[in-house]
Order: structure tokens, then sequence, then C-alpha cells
């Protein structure tokens, strides 16, 4: 079942997998911690310094690069590359250097990894005797957990806000839902419980900024993937976006108050991207008609968003001001994907 969920949502590239970022605004221009990570056009993972208009090369690899993660304190970058065996991750400095491959085999066909918000965990499905397990790992030694430790496809980890607990997808229940555990506590003695409960696909779970409340995305309205909010306790269901086409990606504002995706705007799947507010007011949609955007990442001061946008030959990497929409190509127009900003 979330395999089928994955074969759709690789279809559709607009899945974003977001790392920790933080940047603030700064004088008349556009923003003070003013690095941001990409994938370039060559496979290789980059760093533009927006205020300077410089951009480096952080990787120089024969071997392909992507999903860069920043560490909470941007002391540390997480990545993918892809080697002999399959994928493997590798943690390297700021500055790209000192890169070290986790203990992760790449027969566990990882496709997507998280960082708690303390800095000292990460968190990533992985495929353990014939089922997708959430693990964790501590960044420090690389000592693993598997945490959910069940026969069924465990998927989608989302860490809460104190890093003590977290959301994920799992079809254990015959259906796929999100579910909540307590890692402090373990899947024996406190095992996960259910916060959706629906027959339809619940999938892509992320914590409120104040820990009350999760977004998702869910196919019960309909057939087509909309995004929903609901409380943790299981109160106030409801669907945010309402689109007759397949929605994906959210994420919530810095200050709880408004929610991000992407959606698609044509027949081709071309994606937007959606701001509302909770009660599904649209307050932006961001598009061209010549194009695709495949990912978004915005700032915690709400100002600024950084996003790739792919055309017929190209994907670039642009930064945007929500006040006037203007957009802003960054990395000396270096075809890339997947922004990460660095906090």
């Amino acid at each position: 079942m979330l395999a089928l969920l994955w074969r759709w949502l690789l279809l559709a590239p607009a899945l974003a997998f977001v790392g920790v970022s933080v940047f603030a605004q700064v004088g008349q221009g556009w923003i003070h911690s003013s690095l941001l990570a990409f994938v370039g056009f060559d496979g290789d993972l980059y760093v533009v310094d927006i205020d300077r208009s410089w951009t480096r090369n952080l990787t120089h690899s024969p071997f392909p690069e992507t999903q860069p993660v920043w560490s909470p304190d941007g002391a540390h970058l997480l990545y993918f590359s892809r080697r002999d065996d399959g994928w493997e991750v590798y943690l390297a400095d700021a500055a790209g250097n000192q890169a070290r491959r986790l203990p992760i085999d790449p027969a566990q066909n990882l496709r997507t990894i998280t960082w708690s918000p303390d800095g000292r965990w990460i968190a990533y499905p992985a495929v353990l005797d014939g089922a997708s397990d959430i693990v964790v790992m501590a960044v420090a030694d690389g000592e693993t957990r598997n945490v959910t430790q069940n026969p069924a496809e465990d998927d989608f980890p989302a860490w809460s806000p104190d890093s003590r607990q977290l959301l994920f997808t799992s079809d254990r229940s015959g259906s796929a839902d999100i579910f909540w555990m307590a890692l402090d506590c373990g899947a024996a003695r406190c095992p996960p419980r259910n916060l959706t409960q629906n027959p339809a696909l619940d999938a892509m779970p992320q914590w409120s900024p104040d820990g009350s409340e999760m977004v998702f995305i869910s196919n019960r309205d309909g057939g087509d993937y909309d995004v929903f909010t609901q409380g943790l306790d299981g109160s106030g269901v409801q669907n945010i976006s309402r689109n007759h086409l397949d929605d994906t990606g959210p994420q919530w504002s810095p200050d709880g108050q408004r929610l991000l995706w992407l959606s698609p705007f044509n027949e081709r799947y071309d994606r937007r991207i959606v701001i509302g507010d909770l009660s599904g007011v649209q307050e932006h949609s961001i598009a061209n008609q010549d194009g695709n955007i495949t990912s978004a990442v915005w700032s915690p001061d709400m100002h600024y968003l950084a996003f790739a946008y792919a055309a017929e030959t190209t994907r670039q990497v642009y930064v945007m001001d929500l006040r006037d929409e203007r957009w802003r190509l960054v990395g000396g127009g270096l075809d890339g994907h997947s922004p990460a900003w660095k906090p």
C-alpha cells in the first residue's frame, strides 16, 4: 500500500525533502543567513551566498548527490550519494569537508532522512527483514534503534518539536494511517497510537510548531490527495486544499498560522506553490504557466521562499519575496534543485 504511494510520489516530482532551515530578513534586501545549499546540474552539492552572489561546489564528487539537509545548528550537512552499492548517506561539515559515511546499508532502500530539532538524532524509514520500519540513529556515534519493529510498512517519520516523539505513516491497521509514538517509552511498552483511523490513505505528516496539530495528505475526500490538518488528540479534522488534483509536500509556517503545499494547476500536473491559512483561504498561488515548481521551503519570518522551478530543459533554484512575489534566480543560473537554507 505504501509502496503504491511512493510510486505516485516519484511520478509526481513535487515531494520536497526539507531540512531544518533558519534565516532572517536584512535591511532592504534578502536574508542575513544567506547561504543556500542545492543540488547542481552535475550532481554535486553547491552552496550559494545570496547576498554576495558567489557559488561554491561543496562535494567535487564523481558520484551524484541529492537531498542536502542542514543540522539545526548549521554546522553539518547530511546528503545522499549514489555509490557502487546504491544510495549511501554522508555527513560533512558546513564547508563540505570531513565527509564520513553513516553506517546505513544501501540495501535498506533509504528514500528520505530527517534531523531531530535538537540535532542529536536522525530518523529514516529502512527496509528490514522485508518490511519498512522507522530507525533512529544517534548522530554522535551512529548507534541505531528500530523504534517501530512491526511487520507492516512504516514510513514518513516526522519529529516533534521537543525531539522526543515521532509521527509516521503505517498500514498496520489495514490502511495507511498516521501514528504517534513516544521515543523514551518504546514500541513494546507504549504501542504507537493510530491518530487518523480512516480507510483512506493518510501520509506525509508534519508536526505543527507548537506540537498541538499535524498536517498530512489524504485521499479520503473523492480519491485525490488533499492537504488536511488535525489535532493530535484526533479533533478538528479539516480539508485545507480541496483540489480536484493531487496535492503534496505540506509544510507549516514557522508561526504555525499558515500552510504551504504544492498543487497541480493543469492536466500535465505542473505544480504551483499555494499558501493558505488554517481555514483553507488561499493567500498566494505562485506558478509559471511554462513550467513546474518541484520543491519549496520558506523562511522563519515568512517573507521569503526558496524553490526549484523546472521548465522544458532546465531546473533552477529561485528565491522569492512573498510581499511582492518577485523571483530571483540564484546560483549564477546553474541548473539545480532541492534547496535547503543553512541556519
